[in-house]
């Protein structure tokens, strides 16, 4: 890796001794329905391609991008790294609601960055997903889109409005949104356990687990645009919001004794979040701007579970466990940006935070306090600081080189205390990137990229606190007179020494551009990740028992090098032929390898970084008819993961295939009707453990749900 750093840095000069008065193009279009930009590396989604793909939420429409990796739960990310791929939302951490479910009407943009900025911040060892809502125009429209839908014969149903004005002959703008959305999610999940001693495998326990779960989401987001003279502007800015996750669930458990265990679930969790922001910007002149936010954010948060467990034979026994976080977040975020000439741009920047975050819990067993948590109190309080300072320098050489070096540093201090224990952790990190563009013959079609970034994975607050998750399956019922627990009922902790990951990342990418909307890409990445963070799962002497109990604990696990290839394209059938139907193709495919070198064993790879990954996407304009469809599909192959010494895990392959039709109406209107997992298939999972010379396995299959969904979009006003 530093052989590559020095190639880049020999590079440089090389570049610099070509024309340098002959800016590069900032556009460039690799679709013929969707424009994209490439500058500095980012790879930019617009507005018009959010609009003709149909898709309701942020979330729909990544998951159709080739770059972007959908993981076997869902989740989204980069290079196949789900966890370390960075989240953003107008350049800024979310609040509270998840950015993956932002409808796509209120969205301007989606920014994608395979590697680090300083602008973007050093978290991001996969890179940066930055969602861009839209801002405040200069003039008046409003839409609408109602929905229902439909998963595991469960229905839900949603409106969005977003509306933007203009009063007449006034300086100022406005535009606001208000969503209101229900979706329902059913599950069904077979499980047994077994038990090996001296190669014989004998069935400790069976069940089956029935669950249905309800999201209710109502959030409104109000902003306001005044233009003060030329120069400067001010913008204030409201959001509030309400967000339900509720669930019931019934679990069936038989032993070969004929014992029986019957559970009954309840759990509900509101949350409530309020922000507000005004922004300053500052024209200095043509060249310069200054950009002044200040924002303050206030959540809470509240969870109830109840638990009501019938045994035969056996006593019933009801659990109570519920908790109250409020937090206060208030940030001041400046940024400064200037022209230099000849391409040549400098930005720079500083953000400074304050949160607070105090929890409150209540444990009841039977109606009574449960005095095991008695020894860490009954309050958690977290406050925390973070001062980041960035600069950023991007220099278009000549026609066809550019360069981009950029540094941040970060600060975080972090006091928290729990009951008597207190603990405070402080990090400073600095994260150098350096990027580097060629377009081979000064075309803008062939493209070679390198870029070289210093990035880090910082714990989070909830991995650092000792307070203990108690499995329900092995409780302490009064301080001091737990029993033992087993691998596989292990409590969980947080390491208040826990140190934030640090990794080296290269990345090298061609890409071929070909026709109108055509381009073929391939990206070769490496990480080098010290102080890797993971899980260690051991028996040991803990504050909430009498005898040792197996707990597992966040760790930093040594050193991990990760390694990967991927192929990317989108193609136009018209670029091969001008009669050909309106028929556009897209997909990727890509291979990787990571191991951590200090856990040995078998399959120490990083979770979720599996061998390989393919997916396939596709968009037909039927001839003569307002008629669009759509189809994505995605393929993950099967894998063992091994999580510490003692627990390894194992996943089935999954695949997943999606389709829409979206009927143009009229200019204004579109009909939309989706089929989310069209072919269902149970998902199957092994979790294995291995301690003191026998070996727990845990088998179990979970259904999936095919989800239906129709939707209308209308325009109002133009």
């Amino acid at each position: 890796m530093k052989s590559y750093g020095w190639l880049l840095l020999a590079l440089a000069p090389v570049a610099a001794a070509q024309d340098k008065s002959a800016p590069a193009p900032a556009q460039v279009v690799v679709n013929g329905e969707a424009e994209r930009d490439f500058v500095a590396g980012k790879l930019v989604i617009g507005k018009k391609a959010i609009a003709e793909s149909g898709a309701q939420n942020a979330g729909e429409v990544l998951r159709r991008e080739p770059a972007v990796t959908v993981g076997k739960n869902g989740q989204l990310s980069l290079m196949g790294l789900p966890g370390y791929t960075q989240i953003l939302v107008d350049g800024q951490p979310p609040t509270a609601a998840d950015p993956m479910q932002l409808d796509a009407l209120q969205i301007e943009r989606i920014e994608i960055i395979k590697s680090a900025t300083a602008e973007t911040g050093p978290f991001g060892l996969a890179g940066t997903i930055n969602i861009v809502r839209r801002k405040v125009e200069r003039k008046a429209m409003t839409q609408v889109r109602a929905n229902g839908n439909m998963a595991g014969g469960q229905g839900g149903g949603g409106v969005t409005l977003t509306s933007n004005q203009l009063p007449d002959a006034s300086p100022w703008s406005y535009n606001y949104a208000l969503v209101a959305d229900r979706r329902n999610t059913p599950g069904l999940r077979q499980y047994r356990q077994e038990q090996t001693i001296g190669g014989q495998q004998v069935v400790l326990y069976q069940g089956e687990d029935s669950s249905s779960g309800r999201l209710d989401m109502f959030t409104g987001d109000f902003n306001a645009e005044v233009k003060l003279t030329l120069a400067h502007k001010l913008r204030f800015s409201a959001e509030a919001g309400r967000i339900v996750e509720s669930s019931g669930a019934t679990d069936q458990r038989t032993w070969p004794d004929a014992r029986r265990l019957a559970v009954d679930k309840q759990s509900r969790t509101p949350m409530t979040t309020r922000s507000a922001a005004v922004t300053w910007s500052w024209n200095i002149d043509d060249e310069s701007r200054f950009e002044l936010m200040l924002r303050s954010i206030a959540t809470n948060l509240d969870n109830d579970y109840q638990r009501f467990e019938q045994w035969a034979p056996g006593q019933p026994r009801t659990r109570f466990d519920a908790w109250q976080k409020d937090s206060r977040n208030n940030i001041l975020d400046l940024k400064y940006n200037t022209e230099l000439g000849a391409g040549h741009e400098i930005s720079a920047g500083a953000k400074f935070s304050r949160n607070s975050d105090d929890t409150n819990y209540l444990n009841l067993v039977n109606g009574l306090p449960d005095l095991s948590f008695g020894v860490l109190g009954n309050k958690v309080a977290g406050r925390s600081t973070t001062t980041r300072f960035f600069v950023q320098d991007d220099w278009r050489l000549d026609r066809a080189n550019a360069l981009g070096f950029g540094l941040s540093t970060e600060e975080h201090e972090l006091d928290l205390r729990e009951g008597p224990y207190e603990n405070r952790s402080t990090y400073r990190i600095w994260s150098p990137t350096l990027h580097f563009a060629h377009k081979i013959g000064g075309d803008r079609k062939r493209q070679l990229r390198a870029s070289l970034a210093r990035t880090f994975q910082a714990p989070g607050d909830y991995q650092l606190m000792l307070r203990p998750y108690i499995n329900y399956l092995a409780p302490c019922n009064a301080a001091g007179q737990c029993g033992a627990n087993t691998p596989d009922t292990n409590d969980k902790s947080g390491n208040p020494k826990l140190q934030p990951e640090r990794a080296l990342g290269l990345n090298l990418r061609y890409s071929h551009g070909f026709g109108s909307g055509s381009e073929f890409a391939t990206e070769l990445y490496s990480r080098r990740i010290d102080n890797k963070i993971g899980t260690m799962l051991a028996l040991e002497s803990v504050a909430w028992a009498n005898v040792p109990r197996y707990v597992s604990r966040p760790a930093n696990l040594g050193e991990a090098d990760i390694y990967g290839i991927s192929f990317e394209g989108r193609s136009s059938a018209k670029d091969f032929w001008k009669d050909a139907p309106a028929l556009d193709l897209n997909g990727s495919v890509g291979f990787s390898r990571s191991h951590l070198r200090d856990l040995p064993g078998s399959d120490n790879r990083i979770p979720g970084q599996l061998p390989w990954r393919a997916k396939l996407g596709l968009s037909y304009s039927v001839p003569g008819m307002p008629l669009k469809l759509n189809a994505d599909a995605n393929w993950l192959p099967s894998d063992w993961t091994r999580q510490n010494l003692v627990e390894r895990a194992y996943q089935s392959s999954r695949f997943t295939l999606n389709t829409s039709a979206a009927w143009k109406v009229n200019p204004k209107t579109r009909l939309v009707f989706s089929i989310d997992n069209l072919v269902k298939r149970k998902g199957r999972q092994i979790d294995e453990y291995s301690a003191q010379g026998l070996t727990l396995t845990g088998y179990s299959e979970r259904d999936s749900n095919t989800r239906l969904r129709v939707s209308l979009d209308t325009t109002l006003g133009d």
